[in-house]
């Protein structure tokens, strides 16, 4: 299994994906050089939609680390890809690029990754 992601911290985007057994989410710190990730925060709420009369607000979600989230660092000089086993699985996870996702509110910071199960 292989997949290519993107997340992505636009109030567009939800900064959040489902691989297989694994949930990533977008965590801090970010940049133009390297992006951090959690790997199964506890998911405790999650709206795609929270709007409300002259108040827009794409997504809202609130998470919390258990004994099972991992948070990663990833940077093209030291660390582009990291191994993590999930319930006996192996997932390869490697940083593919840093850029810029454009919306009609302006861009922001994206970051694609590949995900591979052995």
């Amino acid at each position: 299994m292989e997949k290519l992601i993107e997340l992505a911290q636009s109030p567009s985007s939800p900064g959040i994906e489902t691989v297989d057994k694994m949930v990533m989410k977008l965590h801090v710190p970010c940049s133009e050089k390297s992006v951090t990730v959690q790997i199964n925060p506890f998911l405790q709420d999650y709206e795609e939609n929270a709007d409300q009369p002259n108040v827009q607000i794409r997504q809202m979600q609130i998470t919390s680390t258990t004994s099972d989230t991992k948070t990663l660092t990833f940077d093209f000089e030291n660390n582009s890809t990291h191994n993590i086993d999930i319930d006996g699985e192996n997932y390869q996870i490697t940083l593919m690029n840093i850029g810029k996702e454009k919306t009609q509110d302006g861009e922001f910071p994206a970051f694609e990754f590949l995900v591979k199960k052995d």
